[in-house]
C-alpha cells in the first residue's frame, strides 16, 4: 500500500466525519474520533496492512488495539457509525 492510498483513506474519513488525520492519530478517546479510527483501521486492513502497520499509521497504537477496533467495526450498530462507514465505502469504491 502506498502513502497516497493511506492518505486517500484518511481524506475520505475526514470528508465524511469532519475529523482530520491529526485528530484521528491523537490520543483522544472521544467517541466520534474512535469511530473514525475504526473506519480507517478497517480500510487499511482491507488493503493488506498488518495490525502493527495499522497501529503505526494510527499514531503508534498497539496491534491489540487495532484488533479490538476491527472487531468493533462489525459489531457497532450505532446509526451514525453505520451511516459514516457506508459513506466512506461509497467514496473509496465510487459506488
Amino acid at each position: 500500500m502506498t502513502d497516497d492510498q493511506v492518505t486517500r483513506i484518511f481524506d475520505a474519513v475526514q470528508q465524511v466525519t469532519g475529523i482530520d488525520r491529526a485528530t484521528i492519530e491523537s490520543a483522544t478517546k472521544r467517541r466520534d474520533v474512535f469511530f473514525a479510527r475504526m473506519i480507517v483501521a478497517h480500510h487499511l486492513r482491507g488493503h493488506g496492512l498488518t495490525y502493527s502497520q495499522i497501529g503505526e499509521a494510527l499514531g503508534g497504537r498497539s496491534h491489540a488495539t487495532v484488533i479490538h477496533q476491527q472487531r468493533g467495526y462489525y459489531d457497532e450498530q450505532t446509526p451514525v457509525f453505520r451511516r459514516d462507514a457506508g459513506a466512506v465505502e461509497r467514496i473509496l469504491f465510487n459506488t
